[in-house]
């Protein structure tokens, strides 16, 4: 007979206790915090309104006060202002600018274009000097030049006409010269200059 060998069976392992059984964990709510970012912007939204307010309703106010002052001090206000040595006609007499007139010692005959603004008359280096202006075209003040010159008793000794400007020379009764005349966007200058011939 053969014997047989039993293998010994190993004990049985205890089982852990299970854990306790706790309530289980939940991730943080997200909707508490922006609760609380409305719940401040609200606020915030409230405050502004209850200032703007409150500033509309005193600056309002204020406009009201200062526009009764006025009418007051208006109303103490005298009509008229006297001030003593003035008399009102010379407070409202106009400046009149002075005219401006021609040297005494220019050619009482020589042509002066019909119409035209005296702007300055002198004796300058030697030679007598009359500055004009006219609403007129150059080239219809340089046409009368041309036509009363003669008739003046004085010679044309030179004409220029370029579109730059227009010169005439003059010569006669002891006196040679010439007249400029150029013309600006809404003007035309005429400048005469004289000067005795034996000089």
């Amino acid at each position: 007979m053969q014997q047989t060998t039993q293998t010994p069976t190993p004990p049985a392992q205890p089982t852990p206790p299970a854990p306790p059984q706790g309530p289980t964990p939940q991730p943080p709510k997200k909707s508490s915090a922006l609760k609380w970012v409305l719940i401040i912007l609200g606020i915030i939204i409230v405050l502004g309104l209850i200032v703007g307010v409150g500033c509309w309703f005193v600056g309002k106010k204020a406009v009201k006060t200062l526009q009764k002052e006025a009418e007051k001090v208006t109303e103490q206000l005298p009509e008229e202002v006297e001030v003593p040595g003035i008399t009102p006609e010379e407070i409202t007499e106009e400046i009149v600018e002075e005219e401006v007139t021609i040297h005494k010692e220019f050619p009482k005959d020589f042509p002066i274009y019909t119409g035209a603004k005296v702007e300055s008359s002198g004796i300058y280096m030697g030679m007598l000097s009359v500055a004009l202006s006219t609403s007129d075209s150059a080239s219809k003040v340089f046409k009368w030049y041309k036509d009363e010159i003669p008739k003046a008793g004085y010679e044309v000794s030179f004409e220029i006409d370029t579109t730059e400007g227009k010169t005439i020379g003059v010569e006669g009764k002891e006196y040679a010269g010439q007249i400029m005349i150029t013309e600006e966007e809404e003007r035309t200058d005429i400048t005469i200059t004289l000067s005795r011939a034996s000089e």
